[in-house]
C-alpha cells in the first residue's frame, strides 16, 4: 500500500534537489512570477528598509505629501512680474526705478495665459513639484510666427529624459500620451531644475535620499499592518484535550463573524495539547514605532529645506518659540525656488534687446509680499511708517492695505506736518508762547539739516559743479523747509535765493 511521504521525506528531496546550487543559477522569469531584476530597472533597487522608491510611491508618504504640497502651492500663488528697470545718471549720482510692465507678453503668458488648460497656479505649481520630486520640470515654449512665445506646454517629467550628444551638447527626449518618442532643444524649453551633477540634468531628491524615506514608508506599513492585521493576536485558546479540525473551524468562524474586526483584527488562535504560548511583548511602543514617526516628518523637512513646523513637526519646544524667525527662513526657501523661474524666464522667454545691459532693461520679479507680510497690525504700522518717510503716498498705503484711494492722495507728504491747518494770511494766528517755541524748534532744525546735507554736497564738488549746484538751490531746500515754514507762516524763498546768489561765486562755500 502506497504511503504519502511525510514533512521530513519532502525537506530530504529538496535538499538533494538543490545540492550544488550557486549564486549564479538562472531561474525562469515571466510575467505572471517576473524576477527582482525586472522590478529593479523600473523602479529602482529596495532600499535597506525592503521597499522600492520613487517619486512617484514617495508621494504616498505623508509627510513627502505634505512638503510638495506645501511648497509648490504657496509658491504657485504668487505673480511672476515683468519689470523694466530705468537706470538715470546724474550729477548725484546713479540712480534705478523699476516699473511693472503687466501690458508685457511675457507677463500675460506667466499671470493669465500659459496655456489653454492650465491656470497659471496649475502651471507653476506642476513645475515646481516635478522639480522637486523628479529634480527636473521642463515645459515646451511654443512660438508664433515672429518667435514670441505664446504658451507653456508642460512635459511629464517620468517619461523625459536628456541626452548628451558627441558634440557636448544636449537634446530632451520625451514621450506623447500614445507613447510617440519625440526630441526637443533646451532652448526651446522652459526648463526648471535642481540641484545637478552635471551641470544640465537635475537630481531627484527622492531617489538620492531613497534610504531615509523608504524607512519613512516602511514604518507607515508596520503600523498599517499592525492595526489592520492583528499582527498580535487578541487571545489564544488552550484544548485540554484533541479538538477535531471540522468542529474548530466551525468555531473559529462562529466566534469570529460576533466578535471579530477587518482582516485579522480581534481574532483568536488555538493551541494543542501540551503548547503554551510564551509572549515575546513585541509592541509598537517597544519599537519605539512613534517615535520614528516623528522623526521622519523632521527628516523629510530637512530635505526639502523646510523649517519643521512646516510639517507639524513641534514636538521641539525651540521650535514653537521661533516659529516667527524659521517663516523668515521659510521665505527664503520659496526665493530659492523662484530665482529659479526668474532666470530662466529671463534667458528663455525675453528677448536678447530686452535683457541687454543698457538704461532699460527688462526682467522678471516674483512679488513675495502674500507670504511674507505680517499680522495686520505690522502691516498697518509699516504702511504708516513708508507715508511719514515720504516713501509712499497715501493713496500707494491704501492700495497695499487694500482700501480704496482718496483724493489728495497721491502726494508726497507727512501727515504730521503738511496736514496742519494755517490762518488766511490777513488773520495771523494768535498762538501761545509754548506753540511759537515748538515753531521756532522746527524751523531750526530744518535749517540745521538743509545745511548738513549742503556740506556734504557741496565737499565733494568742483567749482563748475557746485555753481550748477546752487543755481538748481531751491529744489534742494525746499524738501527742507517747505512744511515747516507753512506752519510758522513764513518766507523761506527769499533767504535762501539770496543765500545761493552769494554761494555761487565763492571758490570755498
Amino acid at each position: 500500500m502506497r504511503q504519502d511521504p511525510s514533512l521530513s521525506d519532502l525537506v530530504s528531496v529538496l535538499d538533494v534537489a538543490t545540492e550544488g546550487l550557486t549564486d549564479h543559477t538562472v531561474h525562469a522569469s515571466g510575467t505572471r512570477t517576473p524576477a527582482d531584476w525586472f522590478f529593479d530597472a523600473l523602479a529602482g533597487p529596495r532600499t535597506s528598509a525592503g521597499v522600492r522608491v520613487t517619486p512617484r510611491s514617495a508621494l504616498s508618504h505623508g509627510p513627502v505629501w505634505t512638503a510638495v504640497n506645501v511648497l509648490a502651492g504657496d509658491y504657485s500663488r504668487l505673480p511672476i512680474n515683468v519689470m523694466l528697470r530705468r537706470i538715470e545718471r546724474s550729477e548725484m549720482g546713479v540712480k534705478h526705478r523699476d516699473v511693472w510692465q503687466d501690458q508685457h507678453r511675457v507677463d500675460f503668458l506667466l499671470n493669465h495665459r500659459p496655456n489653454d488648460y492650465q491656470t497659471p497656479q496649475q502651471w507653476k505649481e506642476f513645475m515646481l513639484a516635478a522639480t522637486l520630486l523628479w529634480g527636473n520640470g521642463i515645459s515646451l515654449i511654443e512660438t508664433d510666427e515672429r518667435t514670441n512665445p505664446v504658451a507653456l506646454h508642460p512635459l511629464m517629467p517620468h517619461v523625459t529624459t536628456a541626452e548628451q550628444l558627441d558634440d557636448r551638447s544636449w537634446v530632451i527626449r520625451s514621450r506623447t500620451k500614445d507613447g510617440r518618442e519625440f526630441a526637443v532643444l533646451p532652448e526651446d524649453t522652459f526648463h526648471v531644475r535642481g540641484l545637478s551633477n552635471d551641470g544640465f540634468w537635475g537630481l531627484s531628491p527622492i531617489t538620492i535620499c531613497r534610504r531615509r524615506i523608504g524607512s519613512g514608508i516602511a514604518a507607515d506599513e508596520h503600523g498599517a499592518a499592525t492595526w489592520g492585521n492583528g499582527a498580535k493576536p487578541s487571545g489564544w485558546i488552550k484544548l485540554s484535550r484533541e479538538f477535531p479540525l471540522p468542529s474548530r473551524v466551525q468555531w473559529r468562524a462562529d466566534h469570529n463573524s460576533v466578535h471579530g474586526g477587518p482582516s485579522n483584527s480581534a481574532k483568536v488562535g488555538f493551541l494543542e495539547p501540551g503548547m503554551e504560548w510564551q509572549d515575546v511583548g513585541m509592541s509598537n511602543k517597544d519599537a519605539e514605532w512613534l517615535d520614528s514617526v516623528k522623526l521622519d516628518r523632521e527628516f523629510v523637512a530637512d530635505i526639502f529645506l523646510l523649517p519643521h513646523y512646516k510639517l507639524g513637526a513641534l514636538e521641539n519646544s525651540s521650535v514653537r518659540a521661533n516659529i516667527e524667525a524659521q517663516s523668515k527662513e521659510y521665505a527664503e526657501c520659496l526665493k530659492r525656488h523662484g530665482r529659479r523661474f526668474e532666470q530662466e524666464g529671463e534667458r528663455k522667454l525675453l528677448t536678447q534687446f530686452e535683457t541687454a545691459p543698457t538704461t532699460r532693461r527688462f526682467f522678471l520679479k516674483t512679488n513675495y509680499e502674500e507670504i511674507i507680510q505680517g499680522t495686520a497690525k505690522e502691516t498697518a504700522e509699516t504702511q504708516s511708517l513708508l507715508v511719514r518717510s515720504r516713501i509712499r503716498t497715501r493713496n500707494e498705503a491704501r492700495q497695499k492695505l487694500g482700501d480704496n484711494p482718496v483724493e489728495g492722495g497721491d502726494d508726497f507728504e507727512n501727515p504730521a506736518i503738511d496736514t496742519v491747518q494755517q490762518p488766511p494770511p490777513d488773520q495771523p494766528a494768535q498762538q501761545p508762547d509754548e506753540d511759537n517755541e515748538a515753531v521756532n524748534d522746527l524751523m531750526k532744525s530744518q535749517i540745521a539739516a538743509m545745511v548738513r546735507a549742503e556740506r556734504q554736497r557741496v565737499g565733494r564738488l568742483s567749482p563748475d559743479k557746485k555753481r550748477q549746484f546752487y543755481q538748481s538751490y531751491h529744489a534742494h531746500a525746499e524738501p527742507f523747509l517747505a512744511a515747516a515754514a507753512r506752519v510758522a507762516g513764513v518766507d523761506w524763498e527769499k533767504p535762501t535765493n539770496l543765500h545761493a546768489a552769494i554761494m555761487q561765486d565763492c571758490e570755498h562755500p
